[in-house]
């Protein structure tokens, strides 16, 4: 009789084991499920920023485009102008040498300001390229992760498949 109850305080013992076994396994679980989701979140994150970098870059291009075709056609404006006052004021050399110093100072400020477009646009092309490697190596990181928990949670469930077994034979 005596034996037979040791027998069966081992039993219980061994269950309550396997029982703690059990709930940490479920929270360790709880917890990869919950760092997936996050992972997740961060990955929609830099997608929506990845978009809107996109649709920003795009409207800075069209800006420039426009700015572009605008500082052409007042260039082109700016000479027929001169071209006229040159033929109306061929006695005023004084009033041509200015306008011409003008026009001048106007083409190179031009020049400048498609130069600095042109820089910004480099720029722009650089941090996308940046923010794309960035996004990639976010997906890689991502990826591996997820690949890690659907090991980890494979090998989980066969544990805790184990462990059922071994309960109900025990």
């Amino acid at each position: 009789m005596m034996k037979s109850i040791f027998h069966l305080s081992d039993k219980i013992n061994k269950s309550d084991s396997n029982i703690k076994s059990t709930f940490e396994l479920e929270e360790r679980m709880f917890e990869l499920s919950a760092e997936e989701e996050y992972y997740k979140r961060a990955w929609d994150s830099l997608s929506k920023e990845k978009d809107q970098l996109d649709y920003e870059y795009e409207a800075l291009i069209h800006e420039l485009e426009e700015r572009a075709s605008y500082l052409e056609f007042s260039e082109k404006q700016l000479q027929e102008q001169l071209q006229t006052l040159k033929d109306e004021h061929v006695v005023s050399l004084r009033s041509i040498s200015t306008l011409e110093s003008k026009v001048e100072n106007l083409q190179q400020y031009f020049d400048e300001k498609e130069a600095r477009f042109a820089a910004d646009r480099n720029d722009m092309v650089l941090s996308k390229t940046e923010l794309e490697k960035g996004a990639n190596k976010a997906e890689a990181a991502w990826r591996k992760t997820l690949w890690n928990n659907a090991c980890t949670a494979e090998q989980l469930g066969k544990e805790l498949e184990r462990l059922c077994l071994q309960i109900l034979y025990f």
